[in-house]
Order: structure tokens, then sequence, then C-alpha cells
């Protein structure tokens, strides 16, 4: 079953964020699902995202990945911090003219303050075209509150 999740940063001053704000015409402006022990997004890319010939750059990817794991510590982990590696492997280009693109994130381990995720990106036919390990350290939840505006687990779901 696919979940909403909500974006509670909507709406706060300045709140620009490259992946997720959807007032940023520049950015990616994904939204999220949870669908099991995932977060996913269905993201649609737009012809500026490519980095050459219909195909999406390779930084691009990277950016899908980071975002996607962010979103994962967030709803899964209840908390937030910062990605403090990442590393992505190609499978296969992916187009950006062929529907929307599929990113899903899941927590692969946790030790103490350290999450590892794991990322997939794949195509409008189900084939992987990247996949990263992204290593996050995070914060307390009262910290992440207090040092980087964490509005709560709750926050993320929609009053029921």
């Amino acid at each position: 079953m696919r979940t909403p999740i909500r974006n509670p940063y909507i709406g706060i001053p300045g709140y620009q964020c490259f992946g997720c704000a959807p007032d940023n015409d520049k950015g990616l402006r994904m939204k999220f699902f949870e669908e099991g022990d995932s977060v996913i997004a269905l993201w649609e890319p737009e012809a500026h995202f490519q980095g050459f010939g219909n195909i999406l750059h390779g930084g691009v990817h990277a950016s899908l990945h980071d975002e996607a794991a962010a979103w994962a510590v967030f709803v899964k982990c209840g908390t937030s911090g910062m990605t403090t590696a990442i590393s992505v492997h190609f499978h296969r280009p992916a187009p950006t003219n062929e529907g929307a693109l599929r990113i899903e994130a899941s927590i692969a381990s946790t030790d103490r303050h350290l999450v590892t995720l794991t990322t997939r990106l794949s195509d409008s036919e189900g084939r992987l075209c990247s996949d990263a390990e992204v290593v996050y350290f995070t914060w307390p939840e009262k910290l992440a509150r207090k040092k980087l505006h964490y509005p709560g687990r709750e926050a993320f779901t929609d009053p029921v």
C-alpha cells in the first residue's frame, strides 16, 4: 500500500530545498510516499535535467538518491541529520522523456548515529538505472528539532 507523505516544510520562510520544495522552479520538486519499509518518489524528469540526448545527468541521479535517503531518515528513523557519504553506481541511462522515474530508499543498517540506506532509481519500465549507498549522520530527535528544525515524525502524516 502506498501512503502519501506530507511535506511539513511547506510554508516555512526561506524553504527552497533543491530536492523537495514544490515552489522551487529550478529544483526537483520531489513528493514522497511510504510503501512498506521503503520511502519512494515517482518523479517526472524535465528536459533541463538531462546531461545529453534525453539522458538524466549523473549529478541529478546523485541528488535524487540523496533526497530520498533524507526523507527515509525523517519518516523511518524519526529524526534528521546530514549525508556523510554517498556512493552511486550507474547501470543504464535514465531517460528524461519516457515517463516517471521511481526512486526508492530503505534503511539497510543503523550503528549509533550512523544510518546506512540503500536507494534505487528505476525507469518507467522498472529497469534499474542507478543505485546508491547513502550514509547519514543522525541527531537525537530532541537535538534535530532544535538545530535542524525537524518537526517530528507525526508532521509527515496527514491528520485523520
